[in-house]
This record gives structure tokens, C-alpha cells and sequence, in this order.
């Protein structure tokens, strides 16, 4: 590739991008909130049925957009956390991180069958 010091494959990746600019260009990004918008506090585990879990697990490695979908309107129905893992995983989505949605996922969600677990040993195994 002549004339081209880097590279950013598709899907695109706004991190990524920014990423180069700062490196090629030497200037530097300061993260703000948008306007009207505050931080939003740190997301916390959800508990979620068994299955809907590795649905989205499996929905984010297929980039089944529809997928997710379907799985977000059923996380949004489990309360207010679900519903703010479910606006996180939704603004994954529209950056198309895939990646970010699994460890997303794999951090915070909690299969329901793992909470009748005694042993945390074999909570670890199960997830």
C-alpha cells in the first residue's frame, strides 16, 4: 500500500480511528460527556435467565445485529440495570463492536443457573 502509514479495517471503529489520528497527527483527545448528558454511573452484574446470556453471546460472535436485537427488548423487560446493560450493548452496536459487546457481556451478565450454585468454583465453570 503506497503512500499509506496505517491501516483500519472494517468494521470501523471510532476508537481506532481516533487512535491513528492522534498517533500520525500528535494531537490529543480530551473525553467529554455530550451536552445535557452526564456520566453515567458504572454498570452493574445482572442476573439474566438461562440462555438469554449465551444468546447474546452467540448473537455478538455471529454479528447478528437482528439477533441482538431481539435479545436486547428481553434484557430491557428485567429491570433497570438490564435495561442500562441493555443501552450500553445498543451503543456497542451501533459502533459495530462486536468484541466490546462480548466482554461486555462476559463482565457483568449473570446466568440465573449460576446463582443456585453453592461453589464458586463451579460458578466459574458454568459461565
Amino acid at each position: 500500500m503506497a503512500g499509506c502509514v496505517d491501516f483500519v479495517a472494517k468494521p470501523f471503529d471510532c476508537e481506532r480511528i481516533y487512535e491513528c489520528v492522534a498517533r500520525h497527527l500528535g494531537v490529543r483527545f480530551e473525553r467529554t460527556a455530550p451536552p445535557g448528558e452526564t456520566p453515567a454511573a458504572p454498570l452493574q452484574r445482572v442476573s439474566l435467565p438461562d440462555g438469554l446470556c449465551a444468546r447474546l453471546l452467540v448473537a455478538a460472535e455471529l454479528h447478528s445485529t437482528t439477533a441482538l436485537k431481539a435479545g436486547l427488548q428481553e434484557l430491557r423487560q428485567l429491570g433497570p440495570d438490564a435495561t442500562r446493560l441493555a443501552e450500553e450493548i445498543r451503543r456497542l452496536m451501533h459502533s459495530y463492536d462486536m468484541d466490546g459487546i462480548q466482554r461486555l457481556i462476559s463482565q457483568l451478565a449473570i446466568p440465573a443457573g449460576a446463582m443456585n450454585i453453592k461453589n464458586p468454583e463451579h460458578a466459574a465453570l458454568r459461565t
